[in-house]
């Protein structure tokens, strides 16, 4: 059920297309933080105070340099497309490659029931 909506290319596009910047560096990032967990399977122990202003402040800066810094330099058109478009390109050729990754022979039909081997042998 959670595959129906695959069959639709631009809404396949559309997620692609946000899938890292939107999703990996700070939604899922938000997540793992908040549960900590990575996905509710990777857990991890709580942040120092230290360690969470460091991290926080490298989202910061991540958003200010991707998304706010070339509005402080461009007209806001050309801003724009600066904003997106190579996050955009970033985010479909990650996408494309993890999908390639994911569907060679060995990966595609590989298991096991370590979670960590089974990572390791599906992303290769």
């Amino acid at each position: 059920k959670s595959h129906l909506n695959q069959k639709c290319l631009s809404r396949v596009l559309l997620v692609w297309s946000i899938a890292v910047g939107l999703g990996l560096q700070i939604l899922n990032d938000v997540r793992a933080l908040k549960k900590l967990s990575y996905n509710n399977v990777v857990a991890y122990d709580k942040p120092s105070k230290m360690q969470m202003a460091a991290h926080i402040a490298g989202r910061i800066i991540y958003i200010l340099f991707a998304f706010a810094w070339p509005f402080a330099l461009f007209p806001a058109w050309k801003a724009m497309i600066w904003a997106t478009v190579p996050n955009v390109v970033f985010s479909l050729c990650f996408m494309i490659n993890t999908q390639i990754n994911h569907l060679v022979g060995h990966c595609a039909h590989a298991f096991d029931s370590n979670f960590f081997k089974h990572q390791i042998i599906t992303a290769q």
